[in-house]
């Protein structure tokens, strides 16, 4: 008895302990502010993060040394540089994303990138160095924001003390070095936080079949409704399914509900991210397979996701 007492304890201690060691994943980028002031734009006036890496060696040593100190407080990197590669290679840079019964829908390269990578947590970087001689001194601006709901979780900024040295990674070291250690706790609490009461996502549900309205009445079998409209079964999915049962309808009618702040787990039970794509998901199934018209026919509701990023995915209710 006292030994099964001892391992459920020791299971359960060390599930807290490995809770509590966890962090954030984090992509490092540089700002918009640094790469306008810069230059570093496409014809359309959009980031070119390709362009930057190339040209702006001071970028490249700026942020290495970051994710180097990223990694030794033991934060898992997701470096840009390399991902920005592999989207190269690829040639989907800027792709215009064409579903399939011919919505057009954009994707920035960053939310690209996070679709690629799904990091917790992008940092922004904006830098300039100041000064000249024995007195150089770096200008910086960091701020961390969570990828999935786009909200700013901590900032710093200030002057590094004067140096005679011009190595960009050692200004940025003496420049941010103070700081750092609370700019750290801040995205750890933060996520440990998200690991409790979930993370935020959305989704924006549209209708493009003349068939389909959200008031019209279906029943559910799975969820024991019958006879509602489908907006009010889409709901209570929702409500079961939330973490907590949070979330926010923003806006809503026949053909268009979207819905905000919807709070999911930050991973599944095989510890893989829950991204806005893999919970809805879930609607798409229930949608597909468990729904009945007002005669009791099964009908079979077809619809695409749209990913927009890590924190937010259309859904199209639509024609076969």
């Amino acid at each position: 008895m006292r030994l099964t007492t001892f391992l459920i304890f020791s299971l359960f201690f060390n599930g807290i302990v490995f809770g509590q060691n966890m962090k954030p994943s984090i992509q490092i980028i540089p700002a918009d502010i640094y790469m306008n002031d810069n230059q570093w734009l496409n014809a359309d006036g959009s980031p070119d993060y390709i362009k930057a890496f190339s040209k702006d060696n001071n970028l490249r040593l700026a942020i290495a040394q970051l994710e180097e100190m990223m990694i030794k407080r033991d934060f898992p990197l997701k470096g840009l540089e390399e991902q920005l590669k592999k989207i190269q290679d690829e040639r989907i840079i800027n792709e215009t994303f064409e579903s399939k019964d011919g919505d057009m829908i954009e994707m920035s390269i960053i939310d690209e990138l996070f679709a690629m990578t799904a990091p917790d947590i992008k940092m922004e970087l904006s830098f300039n160095l100041i000064g000249g001689g024995l007195k150089k001194q770096l200008q910086y601006q960091l701020k961390a924001i969570d990828t999935y709901s786009a909200k700013t979780i901590s900032s710093t900024s200030g002057t590094g003390p004067g140096s005679s040295s011009s190595d960009i990674a050692t200004l940025i070291m003496i420049a941010v070095k103070d700081n750092m250690d609370n700019f750290c706790t801040q995205l750890t609490d933060h996520f440990h936080n998200q690991m409790s009461v979930g993370r935020e996502i959305k989704i924006n549900l549209k209708v493009s079949s003349s068939d389909i309205y959200l008031d019209d009445y279906y029943s559910c079998d799975s969820l024991k409704m019958d006879d509602e409209e489908l907006s009010t079964i889409i709901d209570t999915w929702l409500f079961q399914n939330a973490k907590g049962g949070m979330y926010s309808i923003s806006n809503s009618s026949s053909k268009q509900m979207k819905i905000d702040a919807i709070r999911v787990p930050v991973v599944d039970e095989n510890n893989k991210a829950v991204t806005a794509e893999v919970f809805t998901k879930g609607l798409k199934k229930i949608l597909r397979k468990y729904i009945k018209d007002e005669d009791g026919e099964k009908v079979i509701i077809y619809s695409e996701i749209i990913n927009r990023g890590v924190g937010e995915a259309w859904l199209i209710l639509k024609e076969q």
